[in-house]
């Protein structure tokens, strides 16, 4: 299989659009890992989240963005950016747990069932021009 870009989706944790037995399995899952520094994929409901934590921050100005999914052979590629603080930028201190979530919408492309066993997955940081 070719190099395929697959649908995704972000995920809003305010957001009340996912059922609520979903959305209580994933912020739990968040809210398990926000103070890590967390690279990682969930199966709920037979969907694939992904979801990348920076951790704790004790200022504003950091931020991470999944760009996108890539899917060939067996490896399931999701690229993404960070952002951090300018040198002398002036920051409120406030503690701060910058994230990025996603799901994957292509099950004809991806097939997740409860486990992930035929795929690996790969994270690869894209530094912003």
């Amino acid at each position: 299989m070719e190099n395929k870009s697959v649908n995704i989706e972000k995920i809003d944790l305010e957001s009340n659009d996912v059922k609520n037995s979903k959305l209580t399995k994933i912020r739990e899952w968040y809210e398990s890992v926000k103070e890590i520094e967390f690279e990682g994929t969930k199966i709920i409901d037979n969907e694939l989240y992904v979801l990348i934590s920076l951790g704790e921050k004790n200022c504003g100005g950091y931020m991470v963005e999944i760009i996108r999914a890539v899917a060939s052979d067996n490896t399931i590629r999701i690229h993404y950016s960070l952002e951090s603080p300018k040198e002398g930028e002036t920051m409120i201190a406030s503690f701060v747990y910058p994230f990025d979530l996603i799901v994957i919408k292509e099950k004809e492309q991806i097939n997740v069932t409860e486990k992930l066993d035929n795929y690996t997955v790969e994270f690869i940081r894209e530094d912003k021009q």
